[in-house]
Order: C-alpha cells, then sequence, then structure tokens
C-alpha cells in the first residue's frame, strides 16, 4: 500500500515534468535546463522508494522524460542561435553614433545564463548536435552576431566611413569584456578566441582612426599637387580638423579603456 502512494506521486511529479517537454521557445531554455536538472538530481532519490516492477516502471518513464527534455532543449539551442543571426527580430538599427546594439548585449546574457548550464548542455549535445559542446554554441552564436552586426551597420550607413569601424569596436569590446569579467564563459571560449578579437579591436581602432582622421593629417602634405602656400594649406587643414573634432566629438564609446586607445590613436 505504500509503495503505491510512493508510485502515485513520483508519477504526479513526472507528469509535471512531462509537461515541459512540449515548450520549444528557446526564452524558456534556461528553465528548460533547470527542469532537466532537477529531475536527473531527483530521480536516485525516487526510486530508493520502489522496488520490483515498480521501480522499474518508474525508471523507464524518467529515462524517457529525461530524452524528451534533452531534445527539446537542442531545438532550444539553436533557436537561440537563429534568433541572434536573424535580421528581422530586432528593430534597432545602429548608430553612426557608435555604441553598444542591445543584440550584442541579449547575446552575452544569453551566453552568461547557458555558461551556469555547462555540465548538463555538454552531456545533452554531445554526439547529437553538429557543435557538441555548449564551447561550440558559445563561439557560433557569438560569430553569428558578429556577423549579424555587420550586415546591420552596413544597411543602415553604407557610407559611414570610420563610424562602422567604431561601432564594431565598441560591440568586440563589449564582448570581450563580458567574457573576461565571467571565468565560466571565459574558459568556454579560451586564451586563443580572446586574443583573435582583441587582435580585431586593434585593427577596428586602426581602420577608424585613419578613416575619420586621415583625410585631416593629409591636408598637411604640401607636396602633393602643387597645393601652394603654406598659410593656405595650414587654413583647410584648421577648417577640416574642427569639422572632424565637432563630429567625433558625438561619438559614443561606453568602455573607458577603448576609449583611452582611441584618443590614443587620434592623438
Amino acid at each position: 500500500y505504500l509503495l503505491a502512494i510512493a508510485e502515485n506521486r513520483i508519477l504526479i511529479l513526472l507528469d509535471f515534468a512531462n509537461g515541459f517537454t512540449s515548450i520549444t521557445s528557446h526564452e524558456k531554455l534556461v528553465y528548460m535546463l533547470g527542469m532537466y536538472e532537477a529531475l536527473t538530481d531527483a530521480a536516485p532519490s525516487l526510486l530508493l522508494l520502489l522496488s520490483g516492477a515498480r521501480k522499474e516502471a518508474i525508471s523507464e518513464r524518467t529515462q524517457g522524460i529525461l530524452t524528451k527534455l534533452a531534445g527539446a532543449v537542442r531545438i532550444m539551442v539553436s533557436g537561440a542561435i537563429a534568433k541572434i543571426q536573424g535580421d528581422s527580430l530586432f528593430p534597432h538599427t545602429p548608430s553612426a553614433a557608435g555604441g553598444v546594439h542591445p543584440l550584442t548585449r541579449d547575446a552575452m546574457t544569453c551566453v552568461e545564463l547557458l555558461a551556469r548550464h555547462r555540465t548538463t548542455l555538454d552531456l545533452i549535445l554531445a554526439g547529437a548536435d553538429e557543435r557538441g559542446s555548449l564551447a561550440g554554441v558559445v563561439s557560433d552564436l557569438i560569430a553569428g552576431l558578429e556577423r549579424n552586426l555587420q550586415r546591420r551597420f552596413a544597411v543602415a550607413c553604407a557610407d559611414a566611413g570610420g563610424s562602422r569601424h567604431l561601432f564594431l569596436a565598441n560591440n568586440i569590446s563589449f564582448v570581450l569584456s563580458r567574457v573576461a569579467d565571467d571565468d565560466g564563459v571565459a574558459s568556454l571560449l579560451g586564451d586563443a578566441w580572446a586574443a583573435r578579437r582583441r587582435s580585431r579591436v586593434e585593427q577596428h581602432v586602426a581602420s577608424y582612426a585613419a578613416s575619420s582622421w586621415g583625410p585631416v593629417v593629409a591636408l598637411l602634405d604640401t607636396t602633393a599637387c602643387g597645393r601652394g602656400k603654406s598659410a593656405k594649406v595650414l587654413a583647410e587643414f584648421n577648417a577640416a580638423f574642427n569639422r572632424s573634432r565637432d563630429s567625433e566629438m558625438c561619438r559614443e564609446v561606453p568602455d573607458p579603456v577603448l576609449r583611452a586607445v582611441l584618443r590614443n590613436a587620434v592623438s
């Protein structure tokens, strides 16, 4: 009689867990992972309450639900990556003033949440997903984010010059900062990944300085095209410098370290 009561209560719990298996929205991914982990942790203790055929039946049902939960998690992971890579899901367009795009912030929040479930995700993704692990998922997600940001800015500001480089430097720097602040995410991606991203930031900084300030500096070349007297050259330089200064002072660079690097490059 006591075994029957225990079995009935366990079946109620399993039915509750089974209800999660029909959810496929990537926005519920963290909750799905929580349910998978809770059931995995509880299963051994629940089975201790039973014996014989009851124990075998509950064990099979538990494994079946875990399998369905794992399948739903894989679908959600693919959905999260597709969301970050999608063009139409975030109406906000990049600003020529720079700054960090909301898509970048959302992507890194997602990465940080997933990193807390690394062991579970590695188990679920191993052998059943082309990425094979959470590290592969995170790498693909950030790579998709970067491609999406480049496409967005190319469409929004086709002739923006240095604005594109500043925008990408801001966003890549933000990603690097968030990765460095979270040991779990940093260990997923590794030092080589971070070094490649730092190199990209340096390239964008150099390109920004060349695009935004190079034409101003070029006016000081008195040998170009026989440009005439120094007074005229300096007057043209001064006017161009003031225009660029007034424009570039409005740029948004949230990261103080990146801001210092940019100022040094311009100087």
